[in-house]
């Protein structure tokens, strides 16, 4: 809960009830997604039965249940119905020798060379803004697979965090653009970077990833959010 300022490891929204300790990588069997599925409506606590998973391999990573840099704060909705087992990676999975076996897969291996296709707000090689962006109106969409696979296996576009997010995304764009006209060494240019840090800072009741996000698409590689923050935050 402190490392993660109380927010989810997934979706970035407040814990305000006790939150499930999530391994990342699936401590016992693993699936796959079959069919995303989708929120029903007015019953956000729910996905639809068109979401469907199978099963994959019979064991999970066993040896990573206790290991601290296997676990993350989630909210119960984004790993109960939705994360659940999943884990996918790049590479295919080896078949299971046994072809009667309801696992269609071999389980994980200590040292198999995997590369995961879920992000992960603590791995350095899976930096946000790569992999997703947002929309003025707080959409998410992926630019890489494994943006594409982290939104399908945690619902990230499900309509309840979307209609969440559309308030944070009109506010972070606008603050953005009156940023970006200011003149510079302006009062207004100081007034503006100040908003934008305070939405991005990772106490702020908006989407602070989101805003981090949406600098580092703007910006198209130009520089990095910690770059600007520190430019620009006040003591």
């Amino acid at each position: 809960m402190e490392a993660q300022r109380h927010r989810c490891g997934y979706c970035e929204l407040q814990v305000t009830s006790y939150g499930d300790v999530e391994h990342y990588r699936p401590k016992s069997e693993i699936k796959q997604l079959e069919a995303v599925g989708e929120e029903q409506e007015n019953l956000h606590n729910l996905v639809s039965k068109s979401r469907k998973t199978s099963k994959m391999c019979e064991d999970g990573y066993w040896w990573l249940a206790y290991d601290w840099d296997n676990y993350l704060l989630s909210c119960t909705l984004c790993n109960r119905p939705y994360k659940g087992t999943l884990f996918p990676i790049k590479e295919q999975r080896p078949v299971h020798p046994d072809p009667a076996s309801e696992y269609p897969c071999e389980n994980p291996k200590q040292g198999d060379q995997e590369t995961p296709l879920l992000m992960n707000p603590f791995d350095p090689n899976l930096a946000p803004s790569e992999h997703l962006e947002f929309t003025e109106s707080g959409l998410i969409k992926h630019k890489t697979d494994t943006g594409k696979e982290t939104i399908d296996t945690l619902g990230l576009s499900r309509d309840s965090l979307n209609t969440g997010r559309i308030w944070a995304a009109k506010k972070i764009f606008q603050y953005f653009k009156n940023f970006a006209s200011a003149a510079p060494g302006s009062d207004a240019e100081k007034l503006f970077a100040s908003e934008i840090v305070s939405m991005g800072n990772e106490t702020s009741i908006a989407s602070p990833g989101m805003c981090r996000i949406i600098y580092e698409n703007l910006v198209d590689g130009q520089g990095t959010w910690e770059a600007f923050e520190n430019k620009w935050k006040v003591d």
